[in-house]
């Protein structure tokens, strides 16, 4: 799980292009099974993109984080703290242990 904030990004100047592809780059960890990276586009609202491998089915975490997709590859926009998105990734861990 890695992330950006929004005042981060406007202090870098970076922008969403900057960051096509983070994901599937961090997939490539070896014995890394589920990646998630998000970015805040403005001040609490977080846009993610999840991708797991064919053993963990990630769809119903996209789900809790108002996104949808598929069953290893999806996405999601939650509107809220970083802090409210961390503990449902961590329950959706504890769940898939």
């Amino acid at each position: 799980f890695t992330h950006i904030s929004n005042s981060d990004m406007i202090k870098n100047k970076l922008n969403r292009p900057d960051f096509e592809g983070i994901v599937d780059m961090l997939r490539l960890q070896q014995g890394c099974k589920i990646t998630i990276f998000a970015r805040e586009n403005k001040p609490g609202e977080w846009k993610g993109s999840i991708r797991s491998t064919q053993s963990i089915p990630i769809l119903s975490l996209a789900h809790r984080l108002n996104g949808g997709g598929h069953k290893n590859a999806a996405g999601f926009t939650y509107i809220g703290q970083l802090q409210d998105v961390i503990l449902l990734v961590n329950e959706f861990l504890s769940l898939n242990d």
